[in-house]
């Protein structure tokens, strides 16, 4: 296993890494390698206008 190769994708918010690497993952994935992704928050403040109560 020693040439086996990783990625570890490591992304702010949700949807970024769909938005910003999902082709680039993909093709990593196929080329045989592990890959790995992680948001660090949530997503679930809401926005400038509305926070996470509004409906």
């Amino acid at each position: 296993m020693a040439d086996s190769k990783s990625s570890l994708a490591v992304f702010a918010h949700p949807d970024d890494i769909e938005f910003c690497a999902a082709g680039t993952l993909l093709l990593l994935a196929q080329l045989g390698w592990d890959i790995r992704y992680s948001n660090v928050s949530s997503g679930d403040l809401g926005s400038f206008d509305h926070d996470r109560k509004v409906s």
